[in-house]
């Protein structure tokens, strides 16, 4: 469109000119020139086909991706445009998320360990979906966002992924009862159970074994008067085509 802000980043193909030719060509630009600042070269077509392939093999699953893997504007705009959700760890994570028009419904701050202000910003801009897994974070949104609609993060069993995660977040299965009744005595709404089998999960009996031990804290939440909805199985599944396992042996 004449005049928009993207035309910068379209460039035109010439005759029996490919794609590829004008991506060599410019990195041979950015390599030669006094240019250092780092850059990204990628297919924004396998994003699109991944985020299909994923929307085909678990239908009821709704993806939130985690701005943090990489929050280069195209990929973010990409996925907006095909309306996936977005897991956002800080306030400016959420400021380049919101900036795109993403309505606050797709967005789960998903940082169990949150500053105040940037607690406050996302009630203030209606980012209601928030994790946690401590009674001290419990008071801080008490306080700075009363109206949230929480999901407990549960410890999780990672070993067997590549980078695991278990050792900085995650309440153990006996803690969680607690908890569950700590919020409904701060008044607050816990709406579901997280996990996160750590990057690259190589086994996939972790996901069962996580799967049991939410539906687990679904039980005690509703006997504590939560009405617990929303089950978030967070990431670690395979991307590469060829890896071990297959991203279908984890979806089965």
């Amino acid at each position: 469109r004449s005049g928009s802000s993207l035309m910068k980043d379209i460039i035109p193909l010439g005759p029996e000119e490919s794609a590829m030719d004008v991506v060599l060509k410019k990195i041979r630009e950015l390599s030669d020139s006094d240019h250092r600042d780092p850059f990204m070269v990628g297919d924004l077509g396998v994003l699109a086909s991944r985020h299909q392939a994923f929307c085909q093999a678990l239908p009821r699953v709704s993806p939130f991706y985690a701005v943090k893997c990489n929050s280069s504007p195209w990929v973010l705009r990409v996925l907006a445009a095909l309306g996936t959700g977005f897991d956002c760890a800080s306030q400016g994570e959420l400021e380049q998320v919101l900036g795109l028009g993403v309505a606050p419904s797709r967005i789960i701050y998903a940082n169990p360990c949150k500053p105040i202000s940037h607690l406050q910003y996302a009630a203030r801009h209606g980012v209601q979906l928030l994790t946690f897994d401590s009674e001290e974070e419990l008071t801080k949104v008490a306080q700075h966002h009363p109206g949230a609609r929480l999901v407990l993060r549960l410890w999780t069993e990672d070993s067997q992924s590549l980078i695991p995660m278990s050792a900085k977040f995650g309440a153990s299965l006996e803690l969680c009862g607690h908890l569950l009744k700590s919020s409904r005595d701060l008044g607050l709404a816990v709406v579901g159970a997280s996990f996160h089998v750590g990057s690259g999960c190589q086994n996939p009996h972790s996901f069962a074994q996580a799967i049991a031990d939410c539906r687990h804290v679904f039980e005690m939440g509703r006997g504590v008067g939560h009405d617990m909805n929303i089950l978030d199985i967070g990431g670690g599944f395979p991307g590469v085509e060829g890896s071990e396992p297959e991203f279908e042996e984890v979806r089965g």
